[in-house]
């Protein structure tokens, strides 16, 4: 049905509890089917329940949450696995699949582990080696050895590392000490120290040591003898160290590939699965039979029953229902418009989402939209730049822009709109010359088309709120409303009441004579006005006396308060002719802004030739036009977008959305984008 969301059609299917999982798998391959926590309301269907899922569902949790670790730890995303291998995983059953990946968890962790350790354990090695290396250096440039030092009877000697931001305090500190320190400096941020004083002081000097963060490293005893023998042993043992750091390196990079692929179907087994057991979280079973509920759109319910005729025939029962026959409040919506109108389907969708009763209002925000920003951003070259600039956003084939694609598309569409406009008002980047480009309609700069101009813009409100109106009654029509298409607040009591005015205002502005007396035109424009508050209140007091006919006797502090609330709707429905006819003229007069900011568009591009024309140097405006052009092109664009979405929402969506829809959300492994 045009101009509605995709029909839906209700589904219930009966199975054994043993084959809830093979039919739920089923049904997530096919992809179609909305689920809902709905039970069976038949005598059969008495005791149903959930199904208890909770240790699947917290096992697969924890197991999510190791294998996101373990990919954090290696920095790395899962990879996307094609739709095939994840099906593939419906194949079996979530506790084979779980066992199975609890396994390979297990085996990856213990490897990754490894790995870290052992590189770990020889990057600390090799540091500790640097640091012994740098105070054998340290000493030998004193002629040294640590043997000297061991050796000396009357002195106290220390030497290790110590950060060198504290070096300069720590030499402050000893100034006044017998002793002598020197320095040298280290890898990283580190020095190494030698400090030789009177031993008697050595508890002062471990103290000032110890605030340094100063710390000695014990050499073994291969690197004590000669500086010669020790550094040709450290050497050696260094070379051996990177040389396995090296071949570690080397094997975490080949491991990280397969770790990445291993982890990578982890997460996919436990998403798929994870689905599954939302799925199944929803069934409803009475330990014998589990039952399946919920809505698939019309065009899929024959490719439906094909599959599970195939894959689930003789385990289980399956029951079509029309929607019509359920309660409509809990169908979903899926919007389904042409591929030229479905990127605007972003701004309902950021608005609300339709009923699935209500009007689909894609394909007039599509048209009204283009029409709003084109005459505001007429302009044939800034059209052309924006129309590449959401083409790069459409069509450029980079992960990047995926979440952009329909926002890329709009602003395609939008900048040949411009264009379109811009051909009208004969502009290309703000030049406007017979000459060059003759205008097809007028150009909106000058003077004596300021009236056309407005007009236009006004003309267009019209229109806009007059099939707001429309789409009102029509969704009334189709919610079987009979009282709100006729007589509610926008109706088609508030449509006559609207072109009525329209026409006289009309006469009135082609200087047609009017005979007819004045009282006579007031009363029939106030007649659909009386209509819509007189046949709201009757209906509202026929509603009341039925009521109190049918109910029993209400007490009398109640009745008091029944009768408060009938005076406030009463006086809720006799203003809503003066909030009918207010918010007729204040959204007609709010379109006007269409051709403000048209013309401070055309504003802008000739105060930037104006500027230019007053710079005397050519190669400053060589350079500066093309970016005061770009910044007119992203400002003006942003602004004009702004204003035609409010435009969109507060004046034409007001007259009758209400976006209390539920999105369509099948059980499904596939992205969101791919289902819609």
């Amino acid at each position: 049905m045009i101009f509605a969301p995709e029909r839906m059609a209700r589904i219930d299917v009966w199975t054994l509890c043993e084959d809830a999982e093979r039919l739920a798998s089923l049904l997530t391959r096919e992809g179609s089917v909305h689920m809902v926590e709905r039970r069976i309301s038949t005598e059969e269907g008495k005791g149903f329940s959930p199904l208890d899922r909770q240790n699947w569902r917290e096992k697969i949790e924890r197991l999510g949450r190791q294998a996101d670790s373990m990919l954090h730890r290696l920095e790395l995303t899962p990879l996307d696995l094609s739709m095939a291998q994840q099906e593939g995983f419906l194949e079996h059953r979530t506790e084979t699949i779980l066992a199975e990946t609890e396994e390979t968890l297990t085996g990856l962790r213990e490897a990754i582990d490894t790995h870290f350790k052992q590189r770990q354990e020889s990057e600390a090695e090799i540091t500790r080696l640097n640091d012994i290396s740098e105070t054998l250096h340290l000493l030998n440039d004193h002629g040294l050895s640590f043997l000297d030092l061991q050796g000396f009877e009357y002195l106290y000697a220390r030497c290790g590392l110590i950060g060198r931001a504290h070096v300069e305090r720590l030499q402050e500190q000893l100034t006044e000490e017998p002793c002598a320190v020197a320095t040298r400096p280290a890898l990283g941020n580190d020095a190494a120290f030698l400090l030789i004083g009177d031993r008697e002081h050595r508890r002062e000097f471990d103290r000032l040591l110890k605030d340094a963060g100063a710390h000695s490293p014990k050499p073994p005893e291969r690197f004590v003898a000669s500086f010669d023998d020790g550094m040709e042993q450290l050497e050696m043992e260094l070379w051996l160290h990177r040389d396995r750091l090296a071949d570690l390196t080397r094997d975490y990079d080949r491991s990280r590939t397969e770790w990445h692929t291993a982890l990578s179907e982890c997460v996919a087994r436990l998403h798929v699965h994870s689905v599954l057991d939302g799925a199944l979280s929803q069934f409803g079973s009475n330990g014998l039979l589990t039952q399946i509920s919920g809505f698939v759109p019309v065009s899929s319910k024959h490719s439906l029953m094909r599959s599970l005729n195939k894959d689930a025939e003789g385990f289980c029962h399956i029951q079509f229902t029309p929607v019509a026959e359920t309660a409509t409040n809990e169908v979903p919506t899926r919007l389904r418009n042409f591929s030229l109108f479905r990127p605007f389907e972003l701004f309902v969708r950021t608005y609300g989402l339709p009923g699935y009763n209500d009007v689909d209002p894609t394909p007039f925000v599509a048209i009204s939209f283009l029409l709003m920003f084109g005459m505001m951003f007429g302009d044939v070259g800034h059209g052309l730049c924006l129309a590449a600039i959401g083409a790069g956003l459409a069509f450029l084939p980079y992960k990047i822009f995926n979440d952009m694609r329909d926002l890329g598309r709009i602003l395609v569409m939008a900048g040949l709109s411009g264009m379109v406009f811009g051909f009208l008002f004969g502009s290309f980047f703000g030049i406007e010359h017979d000459a060059f480009l003759p205008d097809l309609w007028m150009r909106p700069s000058h003077p004596e088309n300021l009236t056309l101009f407005l007009g236009s813009a006004l003309s267009l409100g019209v229109m806009v709120l007059s099939i707001g109106i429309l789409l009102n009654i029509l969704q009334a029509i189709r919610q079987k409303s009979v009282r709100k298409a006729l007589i509610g607040q926008w109706s088609a009591a508030s449509l006559i009441f609207f072109w009525s005015l329209l026409l006289l205002f009309g006469l009135r502005m082609t200087g047609k004579e009017i005979t007819a007396p004045a009282g006579l035109i007031v009363g029939l424009l106030a007649t659909p006005l009386c209509l819509v508050a007189g046949g709201q209140i009757a209906f509202l007091l026929l509603d009341k006396r039925r009521a109190a006919k049918s109910g029993a006797h209400a007490a009398e502090d109640e009745e008091e308060e029944e009768e408060e609330e009938e005076e406030e709707e009463i006086a809720t429905i006799l203003f809503e002719p003066i909030e009918i006819v207010m918010n007729l003229f204040s959204n007609s007069v709010s379109f006007l802004r269409v051709a403000a900011f048209g013309l401070a568009h055309a504003a802008l591009t000739m105060a930037v030739f104006v500027i230019n024309d007053m710079v005397e140097s050519r190669v400053a405006t060589i350079i500066s036009l093309p970016l005061e052009h770009l910044f007119i092109i992203v400002l003006e664009g942003m602004i004009v977008t702004i204003q035609c979405l409010r435009l969109e929402y507060y004046e034409f969506f007001s007259k009758f959305f209400v976006g209390n829809g539920i999105a369509y959300a099948p059980l499904s492994i596939r992205k969101k984008k791919e289902i819609e």
